[in-house]
Formats: structure tokens, sequence, C-alpha cells
């Protein structure tokens, strides 16, 4: 879009068009902005920069006219189908589901996470949750389906293992003695407040995590009464390995 002018006594102008492929006349607009006097005009001499505007005959005045090119619009692209949710196999716990059941905190500039008031790296906290991950699918082998029975028992499964691991990182993983526990460079002995909640925290998720691991991999046969005589029953000698 754009505006020229036909000089008095001239009957045209040439007009750089601006497009790197030359436009055909019929996408060429032209209006004239002033009283031509019945005169006709039109566009004319496209070239690879520039085209044509003509009037009918010259005049002793100016004449302003404003042009519009119109190019081809593209074809709108196919729609495309959506998506898969983007999912990782054999993925039962996440990042943000420890941070949430730890009640950490998460520093975005320093990629830093707070336990218990101490400092794990953001990947080390990842680190731990892809081993609970793997740890617990390695117990079957094969990535479970939500619709698994055992799969409920296999994401708290790797939640609690998370956790712990988390924490026995936040504490350097060094064990000091039966009540002393050495946090980094901090010293918390039995009459600390703080060493009790974090020994009870890790006991907590150690007796937790014992519990789901029992569940999620010991099998369960279960038989009505009414059917006990229908249970085969060894009753010879004794049973040698």
């Amino acid at each position: 879009m754009g505006s020229a002018i036909i000089i008095a006594g001239n009957t045209y102008v040439d007009v750089l068009h601006g497009l790197s492929t030359p436009p055909t006349i019929d996408q060429i607009i032209i209006t004239p902005q002033d009283d031509l006097g019945g005169r006709t005009f039109w566009p004319s001499d496209v070239g690879p920069t520039t085209f044509r505007i003509n009037i009918g005959s010259m005049d002793l005045v100016d004449h302003v006219f404003s042009f519009q090119i119109i190019t081809q619009a593209a074809p709108p692209a196919p729609p495309q189908p959506p998506s898969p949710p983007l999912t990782i196999p054999g993925t039962y716990t996440t990042a943000d589901d420890v941070q949430s059941h730890l009640n950490a905190g998460y520093d975005s500039t320093s990629q830093t996470y707070t336990v218990f008031g101490l400092p794990v790296s953001l990947a080390s906290f990842q680190a731990h949750v892809d081993h609970a991950n793997l740890y617990v699918n390695s117990i079957v082998g094969s990535v479970l389906s939500v619709l698994d029975q055992r799969y409920d028992w296999a994401k708290m499964a790797a939640l609690e293992l998370a956790c712990l691991r988390v924490l026995v990182a936040a504490s350097g993983g060094m064990l000091l003695g039966a009540f002393d526990y050495r946090l980094g460079d901090l010293y918390i002995t039995k009459a600390s407040i703080g060493r009790l909640a974090f020994e009870g925290a890790v006991k907590g998720f150690h007796d937790d995590l014992l519990r789901m691991l029992t569940n999620f991999a010991t099998p369960v046969v279960a038989a009505e009464a009414s059917a006990k005589d229908d249970v085969p029953t060894y009753k010879g000698g004794l049973m040698n390995p």
C-alpha cells in the first residue's frame, strides 16, 4: 500500500512495488485521490521492481493516486491431529511429587531445593527421583499400566524411596552415631529438636517404604472357605529341599 503522484505535464509515473515476485496486473488496485476531469487511469508495465500508473491525457495539475497490491495468501495448513501427551515409561513419581511430600522449597535462580533447611541441588533431587522410578519398575521388569492393581502401590513405593534418598542426600549421607547426625557442616545432637524431626522423617519414610514394597511385591492368593476341600494338600512325609 502506498501513494504516487503523476506530475503535471506527464501521463504516467513508475512506482516501486517492493515485492520479490512481480505482481500481476489483476493484483494492483489504484485509486485517484483527486478529480481527474474524466480522464481514465490504469496500471501497466509490471517489472521486477516497478509498475506504472497511467492517465488518459496530461493535465496542468498534479494528480495523486493511492495503490494497493493484493498478494496471494498461503493456503491454510491442514489440521494436524493432537499430539499425544508426553509420558515417560515407568514414571511413578516426579520431582514435584517429592517436593510437595517433603514440603521442600525451590530457588529457580540457584536451582536448589531446601529440605529441612538444607540445600539439595536440582540435579541430585532429580537423580533420586529417577532412581526410585527405575528401582520400583525393575521389580516387575516392565512398565505397569495405571489399570494394574499394583500401580498405586508402585507409585507410593517410588515416592517413599525418593523422599528417603533426598533426605539422606540433604544430610550429606553421614550418620555419626545412634543419636547424632552430621548435616553438611552442622552437627545435630540428640538434644536438638531439628535432629529429632529429621530422624523421625527418615524413620517414617523408611517404615512406609518397607510396607509399600511388601504390598507391591508380595502376591496374595485368596480362596473361599467353602472350597477348602478342593485345595490340594500334601500329606506325605517330610520334604527335603
